[in-house]
């Protein structure tokens, strides 16, 4: 009886690691990108608050010297709701990012898995 070939499985099996690193590879590159998107939207919402709390504070200093008139007085009020639902924006910007943060991280983790795997396979 002739004896089973394991070259032939060995190979295979080392191309399964490497197709399997490649894969993680991406992920990884796709974890990078959502966390760094997560950060940009973290920065732009904080970018948003400093610009709207200069922009009630000058308010506030053009109110306290008498300057502003009963129009203004509602443009500003008009300005804050403005910034409330753009504020919600922003919050909504970075938890849909950090929920591909966290669906990105739970990929590489099932692609670390794997090629881990085809690592003890190839064994």
């Amino acid at each position: 009886m002739a004896k089973y070939p394991l070259e032939p499985l060995a190979q295979v099996r080392a191309t399964e690691v490497e197709d399997a690193t490649v894969a993680l590879a991406a992920v990884v590159r796709a974890r990078e990108a959502s966390e760094a998107a997560l950060a940009e939207s973290r920065a732009a919402e904080a970018r948003f608050l400093t610009e709207t709390e200069a922009v009630v504070e000058r308010e506030a200093v053009a109110l306290a010297s008498g300057v502003l008139r009963a129009g203004d007085l509602a443009q500003g009020e008009a300005f804050k709701v403005f910034a409330a639902l753009e504020h919600r924006r922003h919050r909504a910007a970075i938890d849909a990012a950090a929920a591909e943060v966290a669906r990105a991280c739970a990929a590489e983790e099932e692609a670390r898995a794997h090629l881990a795997e085809k690592k003890a396979a190839a064994e």
